[in-house]
């Protein structure tokens, strides 16, 4: 193992000890994880009422998956929550805590977009 890898790896073992950290980590990956859910029902609301999706690799996940595109989403969602509670580190969990403040603003625009396209057409 390299000392770079060692040294990390010692690194998020002690941010995990840090009961602070721990929480906190816990915390902003289980937000993201939430989130990460709502912005699939809110994207297919949005979608159903006639919304495209602006995302490029999303649209194109939509169009090889189907109803089905959100798996990947969801995998990638989990992944990243796993690596926060591994290491949750001071940056991590401020550079996910923004994170999570632009990926609610996403959810509340989809939901937004959803409601005017459902009930103002």
């Amino acid at each position: 193992m390299s000392t770079t890898v060692s040294r990390y790896d010692h690194e998020a073992e002690k941010a995990r000890k840090n009961p602070s950290l721990a929480r906190a980590g816990s915390l902003v990956a289980g937000t993201f994880v939430i989130l990460g859910i709502l912005d699939a029902i809110s994207t297919n609301w949005a979608l159903e009422a006639g919304a495209y999706e602006v995302n490029g690799f999303m649209r194109y996940l939509q169009e090889k998956l189907g109803a089905l595109w959100f798996i990947p989403k969801m995998m990638l969602q989990a992944l990243v929550a796993t690596m926060i509670v591994w290491s949750p580190n001071k940056p991590t969990i401020f550079i996910m805590a923004l994170t999570c403040c632009w990926t609610a603003s996403v959810v509340i625009s989809n939901f937004l977009i959803a409601d005017f396209l459902t009930f103002n057409l």
